[in-house]
């Protein structure tokens, strides 16, 4: 609904012309008109009145009466929903409590029948068999507030202090006292007086750690600071980076549906685990987790035509986002463990990603300063390739290309993580501090550098395998013999795999023009029916063999996509820099019509 929502809401309309009586398709309905920037009562109500005509005592309904205005439908609403919950009697519907009493309290109810009301309805909730449910606080909270009784919620606090003292609830309870109790102070209040709360907050939490040491919520905390200290210049020790990666990830085993991040906690622990040098064998499989896990965040993201138009610039696309910063891992990770050709791969693949997104020479200036200042991290980390070659010329002259666009007080004040690492890598190679900023300003121009792709090298030789495709031919090693052969890691999971599918696409039917040369496509899902029915939506016919196991001894790939050329003689290359556009087809026609050819090193 919230992603195709005029798809939807003829679908629904369609089932409920041919059924009238299939009414759940109103609520849907309902949410679509709920949204913001739509809210029209009318269809809300309408939709409302011809659900309830059938299911008068459904609860899910009501979640959507703070957007109706029609009294009578208020008033039934709220006849509806006591007689159901009183029937029911159950702790299912502790949630509703709060909005029925809202309800009825817009009906046009007497206050003191209300107040009378509510005090029977929480002796109704007492009489339940005690459980330490979460939603008791909300509706203690809320019954308070209506009576004006502080003696609820402290009766409250008596209550689960004595039957369950270490529950999430009375955490809830703690922390939520400790809020009226020390108000936090406005935006204008001195920063003496701010600091104060902040360091009486920070004392009251370091005891209520000790009384709830393996809350979630505490360690979600801590994983956010410390996940903040490594993107800053701080560093934290190994032994609280690697006990608080333990941490998150036993929440999250526990709690999968909790919660969303960004980037998603398997991203942000393998860029931990680079950055201090540890579990480094651990990194390839969480940077494809964290893929796999930003698809399932954002796949039913509501779409921009249904949010207010003023909106819809400020949204980030988070799945975008997080495979940039999965390919700055993964850089960073080859880098770390010296696979130095793979690293230059994944760097030249980002680097003619920006290239083919230039924008118009008549853009708006801050895309076209945006531009200049993208491809410095990604030279700076091919500076440190060149630097672990013991290439130094190119290395400096990769890390001065990297400072384009800089502000000359940047460069003089070298205070920016970036600049220091360059002005460092300048003195430990013969410059000097008096001769610093002359050099560095040596790299300013309007134009980030175009570089030359490393020519593609054929070192290792594949393991014989025999594997049938999805369309039920056999690949054999003997068979990519004597022809030049792509070959495409991915997964239906992997957004930024599915955005090359198009190219690969194109590249699949160019081959098919030459006898010696072919593509082939390895998926790595769990599922391969997801694979079927993926290729059949997109009509794509490339070859895909389901093999994650063969596609592990194949190539070790640390993310995905992941892609490689076969030569002639059955060896692969590195990691291949295939990227999107017509100019990336051209050039991997190119590189295969070469590779069926070429040697491979003796």
């Amino acid at each position: 609904m919230k992603v195709e929502p005029e798809r939807s809401k003829k679908t629904l309309d369609e089932i409920m012309a041919r059924q009238p009586g299939v009414v759940w398709p109103h609520l849907d309905l309902v949410e679509l008109e709920s949204l913001p920037g739509r809210r029209d009562p009318g269809p809300i109500e309408s939709h409302l009145k011809a659900f309830l005509r059938v299911c008068p005592e459904c609860p899910d309904a009501y979640r959507h009466f703070e957007f109706v205005q029609d009294p009578e439908l208020i008033r039934q609403g709220a006849r509806n929903l006591r007689r159901s919950f009183e029937r029911r009697n159950t702790p299912l519907d502790l949630p509703g409590w709060p909005i029925l009493w809202a309800l009825e309290g817009r009906s046009g109810l007497d206050p003191a029948e209300l107040r009378s009301r509510v005090r029977g309805d929480l002796k109704r909730i007492e009489s339940w068999p005690f459980r330490p449910l979460p939603e008791f606080l909300a509706v203690y909270r809320h019954a308070s507030e209506l009576l004006s009784d502080s003696a609820l919620l402290e009766a409250l606090d008596a209550k689960v202090a004595k039957s369950a003292p270490h529950s999430r609830l009375m955490l809830s309870i703690v922390q939520a006292r400790w809020s009226r109790e020390n108000p936090r102070p406005g935006r204008d209040a001195p920063p003496e007086e701010q600091k104060r709360h902040r360091e009486k907050e920070s004392q009251a939490e370091a005891e209520w750690r000790r009384g709830w040491p393996g809350d979630c919520g505490f360690v979600q905390n801590d994983w956010m600071r410390i996940a903040s200290m490594a993107r800053g210049d701080n560093r934290a020790n190994v032994e609280e980076v690697i006990s608080a990666a333990d941490k998150i990830l036993r929440c999250r085993e526990e709690f999968p549906d909790a919660g969303v991040s960004w980037p998603p906690v398997q991203t942000g622990l393998a860029e931990l685990y680079v950055k201090y040098g540890v579990r480094l064998e651990e990194v390839p499989k969480l940077l494809d987790a964290g893929l796999e896990a930003v698809e399932k965040q954002e796949k039913y993201r509501i779409t921009l035509e249904l949010i207010p138009a003023e909106l819809r610039a400020t949204a980030i696309d988070n799945r975008e986002l997080t495979f940039q910063r999965t390919q700055q891992i993964r850089a960073d990770y080859l880098i770390a463990s010296d696979r130095l050709g793979e690293a230059r791969a994944v760097i030249e693949q980002e680097l003619a990603r920006i290239e083919a997104n230039r924008p118009r020479s008549n853009g708006p200036p801050h895309d076209q300063a945006r531009f200049r200042l993208q491809p410095s991290e990604w030279l700076q980390r091919l500076a440190r390739v060149a630097e672990k070659e013991n290439r130094v010329e190119d290395a400096l002259a990769l890390y001065r290309s990297s400072l384009k666009g800089l502000p000359k007080q940047a460069l003089a004040s070298a205070i920016l993580p970036p600049v220091a690492s360059v002005k460092q890598c300048y003195l430990n190679h013969g410059g000097t501090e008096r001769g610093w900023l002359e050099w560095a300003t040596a790299a300013a121009g309007p134009e980030p550098p175009r570089l030359t792709p490393a020519p593609v090298r054929f070192e290792i030789p594949l393991p014989d395998f025999s594997i049938t495709d999805l369309g039920q031919w056999t690949w054999t090693l003997q068979g990519l013999k004597g022809k030049g052969t792509f070959v495409n890691l991915w997964a239906t999971w992997c957004g930024p795999c599915l955005a090359e599918h198009p190219e690969i696409q194109r590249l699949h039917e160019l081959a098919k023009e030459h006898p010696n040369l072919q593509v082939l496509t390895v998926s790595v899902d769990a599922n391969p029916m997801l694979v079927t029915t993926y290729l059949k939506k997109k009509n794509y016919t490339f070859p895909v063999i389901h093999a994650p196991v063969l596609a592990a001894k194949l190539f070790p790939w640390v993310g995905l996509p992941t892609s490689f050329l076969v030569n002639g003689h059955g060896w692969r290359s590195g990691l291949y820099p295939f990227a999107a556009g017509e100019q990336s087809v051209q050039r991997t026609l190119a590189d295969l019509i070469e590779a069926a050819t070429a040697r491979s090193r003796e």
